[in-house]
């Protein structure tokens, strides 16, 4: 698991704002200043979905021909 996911990580990197922006925006439900949940907790689920959503982006695209040359695997 863990090689599988340091295979990807470049994959992962490219392309975490893309999920990083929607996420914490569902999260903090759109006024930063009364969150849906407390920051303490807000940023590690926001950090954590970012992170599965970013792995499961790329295992799918790393199955596209060509696809070494856009996420590095």
């Amino acid at each position: 698991m863990v090689t599988e996911v340091s295979k990807l990580s470049f994959g992962m990197y490219l392309m975490h704002m893309f999920f990083l922006a929607p996420i914490a925006g569902l999260i903090i439900g759109g006024d930063p200043s009364n969150p849906l949940l407390p920051v303490w907790l807000a940023i590690p689920v926001i950090a954590l979905l970012s992170y599965l959503c970013c792995i499961i982006t790329t295992k799918l695209l790393s199955f596209l021909p060509g696809s070494r040359y856009f996420i590095g695997y």
